[in-house]
């Protein structure tokens, strides 16, 4: 009944070209600031994001976000008809608004690009285009009455507005287009790429693990040296290194109450959701009978299902009756209660009799397809003594979620632009965290992988602090994807640093690591090489592995992309195995925990047959990848070159800056991520 947001989720919206190609353009997120604004509809001053030096105003984002909004609940209403909570609909504008925000920056830049090139578009295409859409069309001829309910209904959109978008839609794959046409593949390397992809080998192989030494520990010296001889492992990108003070959600908690009143308050203000929205709970007890059941074995399960119903008509506990004999095993354990269900999910007969039974009733059997169910039809309306915990758990993590969310916002606005976070902090006994630097696409110290933080810290200076950012926490799967609000940070940038080696003392572990491994493995380098040898001599390499005690097995087929399981996966071993003739011995081949010596005992080449009917089909799917690949660095460049400041959060009702201030909560350049 509760719902809350526990993180900002990314969405990401396709743009479609003539050759198919998605190209996906990242979701801009929202400050916290901005999902206040948005939330309470606020909207004031006149630019809302300035893309190369051209300020885009209410004009154009307002009718954007309007439809993304007003398309998001369509969409939503046709999944269900539970009416939304406060914090869902919060969520919904605010994806409307980055979304609406992330499509007026990518269709500027890439529209520019259009005129740079001479690109047009003659309204005698649009129209053609219109009139030859078949969503448009009664009996294969356009229709206007239809062209304006389809646009309306599915688009948001006055016909007007949506020739325009066509227009740009047409230019933005003409660009996109023009970009990729430089993609080209002849018919040997098709022919050559499926035959290498389409190879298929089965190997035996012997393998002898190299354990490393855990107990001797190696000199500093010695580390330094072999750290000195491997720089290029440890080789860093560029990176960023911050500051930080983190407003933890569960450390909130702790310290926030919620009273009995508020949660009585609460229920009382939403216990009718669901009787709003048509659904109904119910209880059943399920009598199964397995497919292809005689009439006289129905018939026992039925004579089971009303014995069972009189004795919970009689005055039987319902849940109880339901634990004992209900075969249904996903909701005997909970008394038979199936939860809160509308019209239209459940077998048509259990539905019709559900809906009819009146509250607190118990029904006769009723058939189905899957046996014979007896009913209970429970309060439309939740009792607050089962709403109570939940009611309360929920208030307390919104409470704590909305206080961390303050605290950061307050903190950042003390801080300013060119202040002393760490100062600031000080003075409110608030911990500083400083994590190692980090790359763009790596982990920041030990909050993890933390996408947004990181693009955002790349596009700052020296001293700048950066948004009152939420946090993401990677828990368990299975809870929202594994992904949950740990809090909200503020940070400040404190250091820039170009490539090179990662710093001895940050990888000291890692090459200690490295150390151990490579020792173990020269430790039997001598001893593979001897058993690789007296393998190819004797000819059997399951033999020689029992006289030497190597374990042995053998693989099933497998291909260059999917390297067996047994050798590790390792592409590298696969690739030896690829390369020997079969019958061939191959090795020692160096693993990463060991030594692997191969017997190739079959190869199998790609099916020409199926090149034969599926080439075509194979080429447009390697073309395509190809195109992809110059349309992400094509995007990126253009990114890299371009200057966007987004102002949607004083749009949206910040205060104005002051002289010296910024003038926007962050400066994020969009980036390209999924194709």
């Amino acid at each position: 009944m509760v719902t809350t947001i526990k993180g900002m989720r990314e969405g990401m919206k396709p743009v479609m070209w003539a050759v198919a190609v998605a190209f996906v353009a990242s979701l801009f997120f929202v400050g916290a600031t901005t999902l206040r604004k948005i939330v309470r509809g606020e909207s004031q001053g006149p630019m809302v994001v300035e893309i190369n030096g051209k300020k885009i105003g209410a004009n154009v984002f307002e009718p954007v976000f309007y439809r993304e909004v007003r398309l998001r609940y369509l969409q939503r209403q046709r999944e269900t008809q539970r009416p939304m909570t406060e914090q869902e609909e919060r969520e919904l504008r605010m994806m409307a608004a980055g979304a609406a925000l992330n499509q007026i920056v990518q269709k500027e830049l890439i529209l520019a690009e259009a005129e740079r090139m001479g690109l047009r578009v003659a309204d005698e295409e649009i129209r053609y285009l219109v009139e030859n859409d078949p969503a448009f069309q009664i009996d294969g001829r356009f229709d206007a009455g239809v062209y304006e309910r389809f646009l309306a209904e599915q688009k948001g959109m006055t016909p007007g507005e949506y020739e325009v978008w066509l227009r740009d839609a047409v230019l933005i794959n003409r660009v996109f287009g023009m970009v990729a046409e430089g993609a080209r593949l002849s018919p040997e390397e098709v022919k050559g790429q499926y035959e290498r992809d389409g190879a298929q080998i089965r190997v035996a192989y012997a393998y002898l693990p190299a354990a490393p030494d855990l107990q001797t520990e190696p000199t500093k010296e010695g580390l330094k040296s072999y750290y000195s001889s491997h720089l290029e492992r440890y080789h860093l990108g560029r990176r960023v290194r911050l500051r930080y003070v983190l407003f933890d959600l569960e450390a909130l908690r702790e310290k926030t109450d919620v009273s009995d009143a508020q949660v009585k308050e609460y229920y009382e203000q939403h216990k009718t959701i669901y009787f709003d929205a048509g659904e109904i709970r119910v209880r059943h007890i399920l009598f199964a009978a397995p497919p292809g059941e005689s009439e006289a074995g129905w018939e026992a399960t039925r004579r089971k299902a009303e014995a069972v119903a009189a004795r919970a008509r009689a005055g039987e506990d319902f849940a109880a009756l339901a634990e004992e004999f209900s075969e249904d095993p996903g909701s005997a354990s909970r008394g038979g209660d199936l939860g809160f269900f509308g019209r239209g999910r459940m077998d048509p007969d259990f539905e019709a009799a559900a809906f009819a039974l009146p509250e607190g009733e118990v029904s006769d059997p009723v058939k189905t397809m899957y046996g014979y169910h007896v009913l209970k039809r429970e309060p439309d309306i939740p009792p607050f003594e089962e709403q109570v915990e939940e009611i309360r758990e929920a208030l307390l993590e919104s409470a704590a979620e909305d206080q961390a969310m303050t605290l950061a916002m307050e903190l950042a606005e003390r801080v300013g632009d060119g202040g002393d976070l760490a100062a600031e902090a000080a003075a409110a006994a608030l911990e500083v965290v400083e994590p190692a630097p980090f790359e763009a696409d790596g982990e920041v110290g030990d909050l993890g992988l933390q996408r947004r933080l990181a693009e955002e810290a790349f596009t700052l200076d020296v001293g700048e602090v950066g948004s009152a950012l939420p946090v993401a926490k990677f828990g368990p799967e299975g809870s929202r994807g594994g992904v949950e609000l740990r809090g909200y940070l503020v940070y400040q940038v404190t250091a820039r640093l170009e490539p090179g080696p990662a710093p001895f003392s940050e990888v000291a572990e890692a090459v200690k690591r490295d150390w151990r491994r490579e020792t173990a493995l020269e430790g039997v380098a001598d001893a593979a090489a001897e058993f690789a040898r007296a393998a190819r001599a004797g000819g059997n390499l399951e033999a020689a592995a029992e006289d030497s005690g190597w374990s042995y097995g053998e693989t099933l087929a497998f291909t260059r992309h999917r390297p067996a399981p047994e050798l590790g996966g390792d592409y590298g071993v696969a690739a030896a195995a690829f390369d020997a003739g079969a019958g061939e011995t191959v090795g020692p081949l160096r693993g990463q925990a060991g030594y692997y010596v191969l017997r190739v005992l079959e190869k199998t080449p790609a099916d020409p047959a199926l090149f034969a009917t599926r080439g075509d089909e194979y080429r447009a799917r390697i073309l395509q990848a190809r195109r992809q690949q110059i349309l992400a660095e094509w995007y990126r460049d253009l990114v890299s070159r371009a200057r966007i400041k987004n102002n949607l959060s004083l749009y949206l009702g910040a205060q104005p800056p002051t002289p010296g201030e910024r003038e926007d909560d962050f400066d994020l350049p969009f980036s390209a991520l999924g194709y």
